[in-house]
């Protein structure tokens, strides 16, 4: 489902830009302070260098990982939904002091999964009929 995840130095040599006919991606983004970030872009080594020159520029958090989903025709939607269900999933106990950041990435991981799937069947579909293939 993760056409990338590694560092945000690495995007641009992995995932190129979406055409209009792709969709876009949705990205999520894992700051040096283990907060999460989401975007939904057609152009995602952009979006990231975008984030790193600001931060650069303000002092704000630097990216640590990046996750690039395939790329998917409403992927407007998919980041929605998917930020929809990450909100929906119970907090982690933060009373046994362990660091929490791997299992916000695994909740991340699973709620997409199966958001991904859904909209890659979409897409498939919807690429096929612009083909001509019904």
């Amino acid at each position: 489902m993760w056409l990338y995840e590694g560092p945000p130095d690495e995007i641009g040599l992995s995932v190129p830009d979406a055409s209009p006919e792709q969709g876009g991606y949705v990205i999520v983004c894992e700051l040096q302070n283990s907060e999460l970030r989401m975007f939904a872009t057609r152009f995602p080594t952009k979006c990231v260098n975008n984030w790193n020159s600001r931060s650069d520029r303000f002092a704000g958090q630097k990216l640590r990982h990046v996750m690039v989903s395939v790329p998917l025709i409403p992927y407007e939607r998919a980041k929605k939904l998917l930020i929809q269900k990450i909100a929906q999933e119970p907090s982690p106990d933060e009373s046994n002091g362990d660091c929490q950041v791997p299992s916000v990435i695994a909740a991340v991981k699973k709620q997409a999964e199966l958001i991904f799937r859904v909209r890659s069947i979409e897409t498939t579909k919807v690429a096929g009929y612009l083909q001509g293939g019904a």
